[in-house]
């Protein structure tokens, strides 16, 4: 495929020559002028309608994501097969590369020479930037130092994410001028746009890229408006060019909807044909997997515009198509004004609040299970001596996976939440954490783990300083199978907490196993539980068959009496199980239709029934999952409501 492709390309580019020469001897290069019966470039509806025609569509640009950790072979056949596909609809794709790309294309020759025709023939190749606040894989560049950067990264996955920072993480590369540049121009040495706004600053930008798709704002109505969801297909529509003033250097901003799933897709086409003029901007990553959707939008706008004569790159709708420009407050942290997209979390020098801060204390001991154990019992609150006529709100943590559950006391959120006034609780039993997975001593989220559960739970219920008629529980992942068990199985607790924050928990263990076809990359995370069966279920251990180990497994089945707050947070990529949501439907509609105080997904309506095999009229989860991944502020805005529920 290369060598055809080098051979068309040299064709092309003795075609392009003889194009330009026709062009500079019929003197054609002269600017329009508005009334010369010629759209000029800088010419539109608004400015010039006696050239430019109201049209019946918007332009567009479309973008790839190159992501970081992508570039491969197969990848690439991928985008190469991808201009084919637009040349043949006469469209222009901005391709935008995080580093590791740049590396696999400039090292071999055949490919270099290829990305240099996709330029000639009309495509922008531009950069793509994954910053320390990025929810995924950080590219290792960064406005800051290497110690600064780090520093940021952990404090920010803590408070943002609700999270430690992933277990592989690239070696600090560099800075964005000298390191990422130095990379990026490998493969476009005049390269001046991409994706490369830090998420929640701004200083990230290097000096060369003062074009760029990644703002944070909406492009239309008034300026400086953050956008809602990055999922949401209005993220796209640009009316207006963004600019602001960054590290001494003018830039301008468009925004780009995202195109991931066919879901996104359609609502892409309805946002695209409810458009007139603008432009609308949608994007996508480089993979087999979330290539399609893009080229579902294509087709449909291909109906529409035949020659593909509103097709632009990113940096023609920014400079070429007399878009109105509108200054928007940069999101630099440091500059002392508190923005939309800032707070106390991820900028405290920008935002600053009055509230009362208590002292706090990190008080460890021990507790006697009734598995004839000692439980390891950890909790972060307000010092009580000296607060003595105070109590306070308590929420118990359960950590998901097979190790320590105290650690997540560590986190500044739960710092934060104490000097707020709230009390964080969890503990460790010896069989989870000195046994390891395969183990029989371990009990695996059966009924002996969800004693020691209990156990802590009737503790707070009767501990000083706390106010038992404010207790929740806020599990994250598998820590679910531990909360729900206990709630629907001890009427003593399900009836008093007052609520449950469950973070894309698993519904049944065993179901899981059942499903794992339909859990694609799930396989290696959900072997563990097929271990878990294999240490305890057979003659002579613990059970005696499967559907008994099981059964105490699965959660849901118990949370029919719990008489609180259900509360879900689920994200359209699971954590774990992708784009798998029995486990969030199971667990809504088991609550919903138990006693329950009230339940909710998301921010979604409350009291809801969710489409499924028992069922079948209820709504479709997958319409109603608003964000791709499960952040904080999201799931601290949401703790913190429920603790005022509580109230």
């Amino acid at each position: 495929m290369f060598k055809k492709n080098l051979i068309s390309m040299e064709k092309k580019k003795i075609a392009i020559i003889a194009v330009l020469a026709i062009i500079l001897l019929s003197g054609c290069n002269q600017p329009s002028k508005c009334g010369d019966g010629k759209c000029g470039p800088r010419e539109n509806f608004e400015n010039c309608p006696q050239d430019c025609p109201a049209s019946d569509i918007p332009y567009y640009f479309l973008v790839i994501h190159a992501e970081p950790g992508g570039q491969g072979i197969t990848n690439f056949e991928e985008l190469e097969e991808l201009v084919e596909y637009a040349n043949n609809y006469n469209m222009k794709i901005s391709f935008q590369f995080a580093p590791g790309w740049p590396e696999f294309i400039s090292g071999n020759p055949e490919r270099m020479a290829l990305v240099n025709s996709w330029a000639e023939q009309g495509h922008e190749i531009g950069g793509h930037h994954h910053s320390i606040f990025h929810p995924g894989v950080w590219d290792g560049y960064s406005y800051h130092d290497s110690e600064t950067a780090w520093q940021v990264m952990e404090e920010y996955h803590w408070a943002v994410y609700g999270m430690p920072l992933p277990a592989k993480i690239p070696e600090y590369k560099g800075n964005m001028n000298e390191g990422f540049m130095d990379i990026m121009k490998r493969i476009n040495p005049k390269m001046n746009s991409g994706c490369v706004s830090g998420v929640a600053d701004w200083r990230e930008l290097p000096d060369d890229i003062i074009y760029d798709s990644c703002t944070q704002y909406y492009n239309f109505g008034e300026p400086s408006r953050v956008y809602e969801d990055v999922q949401d297909p209005i993220n796209g529509k640009n009316e207006y060019v963004s600019t602001a003033e960054v590290n001494g250097i003018r830039r301008w901003w468009l925004l780009h909807a995202s195109a991931l799933t066919e879901e996104n897709a359609i609502g892409g086409i309805e946002v695209f044909d409810s458009m007139q003029e603008g432009v609308y901007g949608v994007a996508t990553h480089g993979n087999t997997r979330q290539i399609p959707p893009l080229k579902t939008v294509m087709d449909h706008i291909h109906e529409k515009d035949p020659n593909g004569e509103k097709s632009v790159t990113l940096v023609e709708a920014i400079t070429s198509l007399g878009l109105p420009e509108k200054e928007v407050a940069p999101i630099v942290c440091g500059d002392g004004i508190c923005l939309d997209k800032e707070s106390e979390i991820t900028c405290p020098e920008d935002c600053t609040t009055e509230e009362k801060e208590y002292q706090t204390e990190d008080v460890g001991f021990s507790l006697r299970s009734p598995n004839s154990y000692d439980l390891s019992v950890r909790i972060l609150r307000p010092k009580l001596e000296l607060y003595p006529n105070e109590k306070f709100p308590a929420v118990l943590k359960l950590a998901g996976g097979w190790g320590e559950m105290t650690g997540q006391l560590d986190s500044p959120l739960a710092e934060e939440a104490a000097k707020k006034g709230i009390t964080f609780v969890a503990f460790d039993s010896p069989t989870r954490i000195n046994y390891p997975v395969g183990s029989s001593e371990r009990d695996y989220k059966g009924f002996k783990d969800q004693a020691d559960v209990a156990e802590v739970l009737e503790f707070m219920f009767n501990s000083p300083g706390i106010d038992s008629e404010r207790i929740g529980i806020w599990s994250s992942s598998s820590g679910a199978l531990l909360a729900s068990a206990t709630l629907g199985r001890y009427p003593e607790f399900g009836s008093r907490v007052r609520f449950w924050l469950d973070q894309e928990g698993p519904h049944c263990a065993g179901e899981l196993l059942e499903d794992i076809d339909e859990i694609p990359g799930a396989a290696t995370g959900l072997v563990n539980w097929e271990t878990a069966r294999d240490a305890k279920v057979g003659p002579g251990k613990d059970y005696a068959t499967e559907e008994e180990f099981w059964a105490e497994r699965c959660g849901y089945r118990f949370l029919g009496s719990f008489e609180g707050i259900y509360q879900r947070i689920q994200g359209s990529d699971d954590h774990q199980l992708g784009q798998y949501y029995k486990h969030a439907v199971a667990y809504l509609n088991a609550a919903t239709k138990g006693n329950a105080e009230w339940t909710r997904l998301n921010r979604e309506a409350k009291n809801v029934a969710y489409q499924s095999g028992d069922e079948l009229q209820g709504v479709e989860i997958n319409n109603v999952l608003s964000f791709e991944h499960i952040t904080n502020p999201l799931a601290q805005e949401i703790f913190y409501e429920l603790i005022e529920e509580t109230e």
